[in-house]
């Protein structure tokens, strides 16, 4: 009886295991979320999404991000390379474009990947699929597969422009590793917030001594600007609901920030849309604005 329960349980053993042949038997001890769901805008015609994946390592041992691939109904995207390095930043760092040590990520440490997806004339899909392509410090290949990240169904709001005359994005929603607004990722009551993810700078060029410029006289001085103390308009009906004034003006292309990067800009108003979403204004003027 002892003999054939336990050649039954050979058996078991046996014909079970392959069920299992494919699970990785190592995984990177990887953990992966995103900053907020992704939601679609348009933008020069195309439909794009633009969203943020945070990777943090949960054990001591480095991992090399060798490619994110992304399914978004029957669009297929891969990052991968410097076009993939261009796109991480560590927390707390940042990181040096083309370099492949930007895609490690050490023991202990997390990273943000800046995803922007564009799919044309196609429709946002209901959920994008993320598998993650991993080598470990063996140089051992693994592949995390991820959960479907929901894609928010609210449909792209058309806005008024806030200006009036001949204006230029001068930087707009873009993926470059310069991207200021796009990589300006801040914390409040412990949460991660990209605020900026949408955000542009207007400015005004004109020819000034022959040269297409954004200013004329000293280089330092914010009036020098031709934006500078320009009326700027509600982009929807709404009403104002808070503002913040009084705080000193930085210095253009000094390096330094009069006031800590975590705060506030020097004029910010805020007006919230009979829609629901919230507009802020910032602007470079300091003292009294009246706002109608």
């Amino acid at each position: 009886m002892i003999y054939a329960r336990l050649l039954a349980a050979c058996f078991f053993v046996i014909f079970t295991t392959p069920l299992f042949a494919g699970a990785d038997p190592h995984p990177p001890q990887l953990n992966v979320s995103f900053l907020a769901p992704p939601a679609p805008i348009v933008q020069d015609g195309s439909t794009r999404l633009v969203y943020e994946m945070v990777i943090t390592n949960f054990s001591n041992n480095k991992y090399l991000l060798d490619a994110v691939e992304a399914e978004a109904g029957a669009a297929r995207f891969t990052f991968s390379g410097s076009e993939l390095a261009d796109i991480v930043i560590r927390l707390g760092a940042w990181g040096q474009p083309h370099e492949p040590t930007d895609r490690t990520i050490d023991g202990d440490r997390s990273v943000i990947v800046f995803l922007l997806i564009d799919l044309g004339n196609r429709k946002a899909p209901s959920t994008i699929e993320h598998t993650l392509r991993v080598l470990d410090d063996k140089g051992a290949a693994h592949v995390v597969v991820l959960a479907p990240l929901v894609v928010s169904t609210e449909s792209p709001i058309a806005v008024a422009p806030p200006l009036r005359g001949d204006w230029i994005a001068g930087d707009s929603v873009n993926n470059r590793p310069d991207a200021a607004h796009r990589r300006a990722v801040l914390v409040d009551d412990g949460h991660a917030w990209l605020a900026q993810r949408y955000a542009i700078d207007w400015v005004q060029y004109q020819t000034a001594n022959g040269v297409r410029t954004t200013w004329k006289g000293p280089e330092d001085e914010n009036d020098s600007y031709f934006c500078y103390n320009q009326p700027i308009y509600s982009v929807a009906a709404g009403k104002v609901v808070d503002m913040v004034d009084g705080l000193p003006e930085n210095v253009p292309h000094s390096g330094k920030y009069a006031i800590p990067i975590d705060s506030t800009t020097p004029l910010a108003i805020t007006s919230s849309s009979r829609s629901g979403p919230i507009v802020t204004f910032c602007t470079r003027t300091c003292g009294p604005v009246p706002c109608e």
